[in-house]
């Protein structure tokens, strides 16, 4: 962790918190639901409205989420884009520069592989799901502030993981399940028991999953120049929204999505080994690739 990481940040009123898949303007002071006037890392503030919109690369992280918090004054919103590794290694939690995907912040160790990230919008709670191709994959909770993961559960689901999570706003939490399986899974949260929502009828990689401002769950896991897609909460269909093109790995795949507050899409591009890109798409819905 750089010194300038290391500096106390401001005090944070917790009482004026929201946790959503929301994004500021400036990177800021990193916070959590239910901490008061506890000093926090203080990030160093990086304008992300020159951000390029082809993808950056070298992103160290395999998977992404986006937490938001709000103190007493709007203006003084800040968001904060966490990242960590797949592959099979074990991984640190980052926090991640979103104009360039640069690491800030290396919060410490997790103790898993981490192929999906996401905050629970109802409690603020950071989940993700391992990577571990030789046994089903698990559920964890993060600590935002050390890194450190728990267990929870076990998916249940035979040599697969989750590739990617996300929450609706009602705190439903799913996954989409690799590497054969690629279907939309409710989890429960107690548990980390997965639940096939229905036959997508699809074969996917790599594989993206995010839910936008208004809940509509996206998708992708052809590859950086396949379909964008809505999945249907409901039966596990999926509907094809765009083609994706301009990805700067085209010969990789998308293995995280994360939407901001203006439904503008991040995207990690890449592979499983080797450098990933942070990539930021701007379009209608902010879907269009």
């Amino acid at each position: 962790m750089s010194p300038a990481a290391q500096q106390p940040g401001a005090h944070i009123q917790s009482a004026r918190l929201k946790l959503q898949m929301e994004m500021s303007n400036k990177a800021g002071a990193l916070v959590r639901a239910g901490m008061t006037n506890r000093r926090l890392p203080r990030l160093r503030e990086t304008d992300t409205t020159a951000a390029v919109k082809t993808g950056i690369r070298y992103a160290l992280a395999a998977a992404i989420t986006l937490f938001l918090a709000v103190t007493t004054s709007q203006a003084q919103s800040r968001n904060i884009l966490f990242g960590a590794r797949g592959g099979g290694s074990l991984t640190d939690l980052y926090i991640l520069n979103p104009a360039n995907g640069s690491v800030l912040v290396d919060l410490g160790p997790t103790g898993f592989s981490i192929t999906g990230l996401r905050f629970d919008p109802t409690t603020g709670v950071l989940y993700g799901s391992t990577a571990n191709r030789l046994s089903a994959g698990d559920l964890i909770t993060l600590n935002p502030i050390t890194g450190t993961g728990t267990f929870v559960g076990n998916f249940g689901v035979p040599n697969h993981t989750m590739a990617d999570l996300a929450f609706t706003k009602d705190g439903t939490l799913y996954g989409w399940a690799e590497p054969s399986r690629d279907d939309l899974h409710i989890i429960n949260k107690a548990t980390g028991a997965a639940t096939d929502v229905g036959n997508a009828g699809l074969s996917t990689f790599g594989s993206g999953l995010a839910a936008n401002s208004q809940d509509v769950l996206y998708f992708t896991g052809s590859g950086p120049n396949g379909p964008l897609r809505i999945v249907d909460k409901n039966t596990g269909l999926t509907t094809v929204v765009t083609n994706m093109s301009g990805a700067p790995l085209p010969g990789g795949s998308i293995n995280a999505l994360a939407f901001d507050s203006h439904n503008v899409l991040y995207a990690i591009n890449g592979g499983d080994f080797g450098p990933n890109s942070l990539a930021k798409r701007h379009g209608r819905a902010g879907v269009s690739f």
